[in-house]
């Protein structure tokens, strides 16, 4: 049985079965959501300089930056909207931080996969973009961290 991806799914159905994780559930989706997306979009526009060539040679350092600064500036507003005022910068930077380095991580193992594997895609389920696990590869990583440090998440958010 393959490890990777169903432990992280399995992390991820323990998270969403819990009514006190739940909400954790939709923070992580809209976080990663938003590390992936920023990084997209701030790699596209300023990428020059490539993370690891050899295995996704799209991904750069200024997409990870860009990804990791949006993430932290939506996090600390989801704080706000949660009216759960995060103790410092700190703490929004270091949850940041953790958050964006495992969809990061993730994204670059699923990437790493593909190329060893040959192939371009993951699948042909959502054409035009990497296949189906393409949309989940940061959030397999990330759900680990996420349930890792579910219980200081959940007082973090005050939810």
């Amino acid at each position: 049985m393959p490890v990777y991806p169903v432990a992280p799914f399995i992390l991820l159905i323990l998270l969403n079965q819990n009514p006190f994780y739940q909400p954790l559930v939709y923070i992580l989706f809209i976080l990663v959501s938003t590390f992936d997306t920023g990084s997209y979009i701030a790699g596209k526009a300023y990428g020059t300089h490539p993370i690891a060539p050899h295995i996704s040679p799209g991904k750069t350092w200024q997409g990870l930056i860009g990804g990791y600064v949006i993430t932290t500036v939506v996090l600390y507003a989801l704080c706000s909207i949660l009216h759960a005022p995060p103790t410092s910068w700190l703490n929004v930077i270091f949850i940041s931080l953790l958050l964006c380095l495992f969809s990061f991580a993730g994204d670059l193992f699923e990437s790493f996969l593909k190329r060893r594997a040959g192939i371009k895609d993951s699948g042909n389920i959502l054409p035009g973009h990497g296949g189906f696990l393409d949309r989940f590869d940061s959030l397999l990583c990330a759900v680990i961290f996420f349930y890792a440090a579910r219980n200081y998440l959940l007082t973090f958010f005050n939810v």
